[in-house]
């Protein structure tokens, strides 16, 4: 089927050619063209404020054929524009955030979502931007932050109140916005997500924490918070979305702060991509801690192509030996992948099991499953093995095996073989005393002093130990 033509036909409606009277010759108003846009195979926009619109579609038919025309009006309900400096002032280009009256930064563009109690907003850059406090997304509010389809206009020009039908405004054509962590902004993560009912997006941005800046030797103040900290609601990470350069150092080896989201509480972490693409990337914590933290008890859900690779954890700057890959650490929940979803084979997420770790030889802790998969038999999972990395020595991703029991469940239950597990090398210690001629000794014929206790009259409690051998389990984490 060719479409050869189609055309669209919007404008104010309070400019509308009608008749509330009954007077069918006599409209209330006569059709202003300026205030509207008639448009033939190509984009326009259209100022705020009630509209309306009509379409038409012109086809050369043969005789006995069937052709189609779908048109399709995409409205979102709350919009801000970004441009970084504006002052949103000019109401002659419409109201504080219209695309030729933005807004001069994403809090401000907050601020004025929580004040309008819009439940969900978009906020569309029109340049990089910086985020120099922390950022709360109120309650009960779904805010997406995105790169604009219409770019900021040069100077001298301007989009006006009316509708523009003379020249398409120009597209942003430099990529996606960069969202940057300013170079103050060290205690606190760049967003919270803490207050109930609240959800934030990213689609078609990169964000930036700022790594050229923090990991200078001559900046002493680091950032202590990952750019995202979600106690509840959600974190969508959309197609397009890129994070990275973050730069994590709390001067606490082992702290395991992450460098990039911190998921904990009820949050949910969708990494949901669809159409595209998404990664995380280049990131790096100097405690010990992962790019991703999720201690969550809802489960992160995957969809799409997503990548979390190649974000680093390191304590020293100088000693490569301890530059290692940690990428997600988990275990309390499984990722999910919902009912009509699938993960893309081009997807690839380094983990590393850290809560929930297996006791036994061939047990496995969840790392993925599928809502609706039967409790039995094999099925087409929309994942594969070959969709993870495991970033720890001794850990290993596999495929279920009805042979082997799940972390954490019942002795009677058993892997299931659509889901992908997380399993743990082990291996026994055996400590064996021997005395000065290299004999073993029982342990019953060991002789333990008692020892001084740090004052006088009292003594240290001596730990039993097991006799003649000593077993202990290690694991791999």
């Amino acid at each position: 089927m060719i479409l050869l033509k189609n055309r669209v036909w919007v404008g104010s409606w309070s400019t509308t050619p009608r008749d509330v009277t009954g007077q069918t010759d006599t409209p209330v108003n006569k059709l202003n063209h300026t205030n509207w846009v008639f448009s033939q195979s190509r984009s326009g926009f259209v100022n705020p404020g009630d509209s309306a619109g009509a379409f038409s579609a012109y086809f050369n038919l043969l005789p006995g054929e069937t052709k189609i025309a779908t048109f399709i009006l995409s409205i979102k309900p709350s919009v801000y524009y970004v441009k970084a400096g504006a002052s949103g002032t000019d109401i002659s280009a419409g109201t504080a955030g219209f695309m030729g009256n933005p807004v001069g930064s994403i809090a401000e563009a907050v601020a004025k979502i929580k004040a309008n109690g819009a439940k969900k907003a978009y906020i569309y850059l029109q340049t990089d931007t910086t985020v120099d406090s922390s950022i709360t997304i109120p309650e009960d509010t779904d805010i997406t932050i995105q790169t604009a389809d219409f770019s900021a206009l040069p100077a001298g020009q301007s989009y006006g109140a009316g509708y523009n039908h003379n020249n398409t405004p120009p597209i942003k054509t430099d990529g996606p916005a960069t969202i940057k962590r300013g170079d103050g902004l060290a205690a606190d993560p760049m967003f919270k997500v803490v207050k109930n009912g609240s959800a934030l997006n990213f689609r078609d941005v990169k964000v930036d924490g700022n790594k050229a800046h923090f990991s200078q030797a001559s900046v002493t103040t680091k950032p202590t918070a990952p750019i995202i900290l979600a106690t509840t609601g959600s974190v969508g990470v959309k197609a397009g979305s890129t994070f990275t350069n973050a730069y994590v150092d709390d001067a606490s080896t082992g702290s395991n702060t992450p460098s990039v989201m911190d998921i904990s509480g009820d949050a949910v972490l969708d990494l949901n991509s669809p159409g595209g693409s998404a990664s995380i990337t280049g990131n790096d914590s100097i405690a010990g801690g992962p790019a991703i933290k999720i201690t969550s008890s809802a489960s992160p859900t995957l969809n799409g192509t997503v990548t979390v690779t190649g974000n680093k954890t390191h304590v020293t700057d100088s000693d490569p030996s301890k530059i290692k890959d940690v990428n997600v650490t988990m275990g309390n929940k499984p990722f999910m992948v919902k009912k009509n979803n699938s993960v893309d084979s081009a997807t690839k997420i380094g983990v590393t099991l850290s809560q929930n770790m297996p006791t036994a030889t061939g047990m496995g802790t969840t790392l993925i499953d599928y809502e609706g998969r039967p409790a039995t038999g094999s099925a087409n999972y929309p994942y594969s093995v070959s969709n993870f990395n495991a970033d720890a020595s001794g850990q290993h991703i596999v495929i279920g095996d009805q042979a082997n029991a799940v972390t954490g469940a019942p002795a009677t239950d058993v892997q299931n073989q659509n889901v992908v597990y997380i399993t743990t090398d082990m291996q026994d210690l055996v400590l064996t005393y021997v005395d000065e001629n290299g004999a073993s000794i029982a342990y019953n014929r060991l002789v333990v002093p008692t020892i001084p206790g740090p004052t006088a009259g009292t003594t240290v409690p001596v730990i039993d130990a097991n006799p003649y051998q000593s077993h202990m389990r290690l694991v791999h984490r």
